[in-house]
Formats: structure tokens, C-alpha cells, sequence
């Protein structure tokens, strides 16, 4: 007789075959079936690999074909002048054809009659002045060249001419008049490396300007500060283009389109201006008019404060003059009637 110990041992050997042969077959049958399963979703990705490729290949031609037809130049090209003749061929296709599209969307989609968002309570701003700044050869300037391609660079001042505007201003709206995929990056990294922030919504584009047909026939897309949701009284723009301006010349002050030029200061010597302006705190609808004819304001209006405190009747207070009692300034002189403050010579009030 064997004894109880080889009995449960025989037991368990058993056991444990029967175990062994019971968890191979599975475990075959599971690798089988993941390997075909592999295989079918390998197979599976390639084909799906060449639909996307496919879809791909069509897309980029697609786009490529949607350019040349939307880019191409006018067929009245000597009636009608082309804009970017002087750019790079391939560029000049792709603006044409960003312009053909946000003119269709202007077209089907309509104008935004607010574009910016109602003001919050008094006590979240400086003043009620609204400064409004063009971005290309205003504050920056870009070129093309074969060896760099597109480079942005920035008008002396500006970081200067910020940091004075968000200490001076109840609000600051940079207008580009690009389209928001060329300028909101740009937008961003003025924002970033000056500290300055500008609220939200207080970044306009492109289209957010409103076409308007000129006397001669073209479209010219402008500024139209009255759909601005704000007092147009107490706005201000600065803008290097007399045609974007052509809506709002009570309100825009013209600075010198900027090429690159490092020794610029235009942007600078209009702070001394604006200052002014908000100092004297009254409808600058009845003061900006008188610069019309001035291609840069700020530079003028400095020589005109530099002639002012030259003049020993004269002292110049934050870039105005104020005259002695009894004085009368003719037109274009550095001295208002009396007691009045005056700028370039022009009453104020």
C-alpha cells in the first residue's frame, strides 16, 4: 500500500499536467489569432496609408490649383493696378488669392457692426481715450529677399511708445491690415517681449476693415471707426495710409510709412503730441482735423513746441504753448489769442 504522502504527491502531479496541457492549447490558439489579427491590421493601416496619401496629394493640388486660379493677375491689368507687382511672383498668387477670399466672406458673411467688445465700468480704466494703431509701416515693417525670405522688423520706439501708451491710455487696439493667420502671431510676440497686453478683443484684422469703392472705380478696404462700439470723441488713430484714413480724418493722425530706416524717431515724437491731446481732455474731433496736411504730426508738432520755447513770450508746458494775456497768434504761429492753449499755433478751444 502506498502511503497517504504518495497519493496527495501523485495527486498533485497530476494536477499540475493536467493544468500544463490545459493552459498550452489556449495559449497557442491566442497567438495564432493575435498574429492574424496583426497581420489584417497592418494590412489594414497600408491600405488606409494610401487613401490618405491620396487625400493628401489631392489636397495640396487642389490648393495649389485654387491659388493660381484665385491669384492669378487681372485680365484688364492696364486698368486696373496690381497691388503686389513688385513682390515675389509666388507671393503676389498667394495674396491675390487671400484677397479674392476675404472678399467672398465679406461679401456672404457680412460686416461686424461691434467690433469691440462694450466697455466695463469706468473704474477699469485710465481715461476714456481709445488710441488706435495701424501695425505694417507703422509699427513694423516687412520685406522680402531671396536669402532671408519674409523678416519683420520693429520702428525704433516702439517698445518705448507702448510702454507710454498702456500708462497713457484708457485703451490700445492694434489694427493690422493683414490677414489674421499673417498678423496674430506678430500680434502675439509684440505682446510678449514689451509686457504690453492689450484687452481682449482689441486686436482687429483685415476683415475688419470695410470695402469701400473709390471715385476712380477700385475697391479700397479702410478704417471705419464707427462701428468701433466706442465715443469717437475721445478716439485717436495713427495710421501711415491716407487712403485707410479717408472714413475717420476727424479722428487720424498721419505718421511716415516706415522703410527700415534705423535713425526713424516719427513714433517717438508723437508722444509729446497725444499727450497733449489727453491733457487738454476735449473732443479731439475739433483739434486732430487741423493736421490734415501734416505727413508727420509728432515731427511738426515738435518743432513747433522747440520754436515755442525759443520765443522769449513764451513757455512751453508738456508740449503746448500758452500764451501772455493780450497776444494774438496768426495762423500757423507758435502763439494762441489769449490765455488759451494752442497747438502748432491753432486754438484748441
Amino acid at each position: 500500500m502506498f502511503s497517504s504522502r504518495v497519493v496527495v504527491a501523485g495527486h498533485r502531479a497530476v494536477g499540475r499536467a493536467c493544468s500544463a496541457t490545459r493552459m498550452q492549447v489556449p495559449r497557442r490558439w491566442m497567438a495564432k489569432k493575435t498574429r492574424a489579427e496583426l497581420r489584417k491590421a497592418a494590412e489594414a493601416d497600408a491600405q488606409a496609408g494610401k487613401y490618405w496619401k491620396f487625400a493628401g496629394v489631392a489636397t495640396v493640388l487642389g490648393g495649389i490649383g485654387g491659388i493660381a486660379v484665385l491669384g492669378a493677375p487681372a485680365e484688364d491689368a492696364d486698368e486696373v493696378e496690381d497691388p503686389y507687382k513688385d513682390e515675389n511672383p509666388a507671393m503676389a498668387y498667394l495674396y491675390r488669392a487671400k484677397d479674392a477670399v476675404s472678399s467672398t466672406q465679406d461679401k456672404y458673411v457680412g460686416f461686424n457692426p461691434n467690433l469691440l467688445p462694450a466697455r466695463k465700468g469706468p473704474e477699469n480704466y485710465l481715461n476714456d481715450f481709445v488710441l488706435v494703431l495701424d501695425m505694417e509701416k507703422t509699427l513694423t515693417y516687412t520685406e522680402w529677399t531671396p536669402e532671408t525670405g519674409n523678416r519683420t522688423m520693429i520702428r525704433p520706439g516702439m517698445y518705448f511708445f507702448l510702454d507710454w501708451a498702456k500708462q497713457a491710455c484708457g485703451e490700445v487696439v492694434i489694427w493690422s491690415e493683414k490677414d489674421i493667420m499673417d498678423s496674430q502671431m506678430l500680434v502675439q510676440k509684440v505682446q510678449e517681449k514689451s509686457g504690453f497686453f492689450l484687452y481682449q478683443g482689441h486686436a482687429l484684422y483685415s476683415n475688419d476693415l470695410r470695402p469701400v469703392e473709390l471715385p476712380d472705380g477700385k475697391v479700397q478696404k479702410v478704417k471705419d471707426l464707427s462701428v468701433l462700439n466706442r465715443d469717437l470723441s475721445k478716439v485717436i488713430v495713427i495710421d501711415d495710409d491716407a487712403l485707410s484714413i479717408q472714413m475717420c480724418k476727424d479722428n487720424a493722425i498721419r505718421i511716415t510709412p516706415w522703410d527700415g530706416d534705423p535713425s526713424d524717431t516719427s513714433l517717438v515724437d508723437l508722444v509729446s503730441l497725444l499727450q497733449a491731446l489727453m491733457n487738454v481732455n476735449k473732443d479731439v474731433r475739433g483739434i486732430v482735423p487741423r493736421y490734415a496736411e501734416c505727413p508727420d504730426a509728432g515731427k511738426a508738432f515738435m518743432q513747433a513746441a522747440m520754436a515755442t520755447a525759443q520765443t522769449p513770450q513764451q513757455a512751453p508746458t508738456q508740449g503746448l504753448a500758452q500764451s501772455a494775456p493780450g497776444q494774438v497768434a496768426e495762423q500757423g504761429g507758435p502763439v494762441a489769442s489769449s490765455g488759451s492753449w494752442s497747438i502748432l499755433g491753432i486754438k484748441l478751444w
